[in-house]
């Protein structure tokens, strides 16, 4: 990895080979191997349910699993960025195919979220839908698509898990993904920053050095395509069937 003149950072690597490598080179975007990607959100499916079940079952008593928790919502932000960032993704319109699924599966998670939490804000997955739909109006590169991307950004964080920190920490890894540099860094570290007027803690962090220490290494992993979308209302269902079956009233445990 090295600085060219124009301050971006250059990886050094091959571009011919078949695991997507030559194609983040031809792109000048950030490389990481799709097995790595996918162990990257597997380990933030556990994080998730760790300090869910540490939220709504033990009552937040694990401090450790509260912190730990902390980094899910940056690794999942990274990732679906990351996925929407691979060049051939615009062509075949994955922003909107990926849309769909958030909007579908963050449907089917609203009636247990709604009894674990709350009817606002929205779970997780509008969080992720709204990141997207502004990822791809800045996508088309007009000045009517930025301003509607803008007007999303605002009106979506007053809505949405996480509010406009989330967003933010997606857009943050998007601006980097794309273009590698010590400017979009700071960004999308300032980004990740922007989380602790939510989570009270700078733990959040602790995703970044996770997410590098990843891309140096090749996971032998293959992509389990729609475990997120199913597994995250599958996981809020079985917290509130247990909450009910131990007879704890919805929301007791989280003032």
């Amino acid at each position: 990895m090295t600085m060219r003149r124009d301050g971006r950072i250059k990886t050094s690597m091959p571009t011919t080979r078949g695991d997507g490598t030559g194609e983040a080179a031809a792109s000048g975007r950030w490389y990481i191997a799709d097995g790595s990607l996918e162990a990257l959100k597997w380990l933030a499916l556990a994080l998730m349910v760790g300090d869910h079940v540490n939220k709504y079952l033990l009552g937040g008593q694990v401090a450790t699993l509260y912190l730990l928790g902390r980094m899910a919502m940056p690794l999942f932000g990274f990732v679906l960025m990351y996925n929407l960032a691979r060049p051939r993704m615009k062509a075949t319109s994955v922003y909107r195919r990926i849309a769909k699924r958030l909007a579908v599966f963050g449907v089917l998670a609203t009636p247990a979220f709604v009894l674990l939490v709350g009817w606002w804000p929205l779970n997780i997955m509008a969080t992720l839908l709204v990141a997207t739909l502004i990822a791809w109006l800045l996508e088309l590169r007009t000045v009517g698509h930025r301003w509607l991307a803008l007007v999303a950004f605002v009106v979506g964080g007053t809505v949405v898990e996480f509010w406009w920190p989330g967003l933010l920490c997606c857009l943050g890894a998007r601006s980097f993904i794309r273009r590698p540099s010590f400017r979009t860094a700071a960004a999308w570290l300032l980004a990740t920053a922007s989380l602790w007027l939510v989570n009270g803690n700078f733990a959040a962090f602790a995703a970044l050095p996770l997410i590098w220490g990843f891309s140096r290494i090749h996971v032998p992993l293959e992509r389990w395509r729609w475990v997120f979308y199913v597994f995250y209302p599958a996981h809020l269902l079985v917290l509130a069937l247990v909450l009910h079956l131990a007879g704890i009233p919805h929301g007791a445990l989280n003032p």
